[in-house]
């Protein structure tokens, strides 16, 4: 096992428009890109650390900007434990911030494998 790990998530999010009688909203695409590092602590737990940058098109509602061009950036953090062979659990926080508002999430997670 490798006690360290480089890992690269990109993302890009396609929005479509909504039409509803004679309007149309059109929310922005969103491009997500997260690379994080994970560290194996022993054979049984690992802790990750990274970074998420994420920019948002501008929505628009009958081809008007309703919004504007967005870019946020964010952190990670989280740790995970094999409890045994076939269950592990894991624990993650991001906290998010933008021009406009602050997010934080915390995910617990738990996997058994068949």
């Amino acid at each position: 096992m490798d006690p360290v790990v480089f890992f690269l998530k990109a993302s890009y999010g396609y929005n479509g428009s909504h039409t509803t009688g004679n309007h149309t909203l059109k929310t922005g695409n969103v491009l997500s890109i997260t690379p994080q590092v994970h560290f194996a602590v022993n054979p049984y737990t690992s802790l990750n650390w990274g970074v998420r940058y994420q920019y948002k098109q501008k929505d628009t509602y009958d081809d008007n900007a309703i919004s504007t061009n967005q870019s946020q950036l964010g952190w990670l953090f989280g740790a995970s434990y094999e409890i045994n062979a076939k269950s592990v659990i894991s624990a993650d926080m991001e906290k998010m911030d933008t021009s406009s508002y602050s997010q934080s999430t915390m995910t617990l997670n738990y996997s058994y494998k068949f």
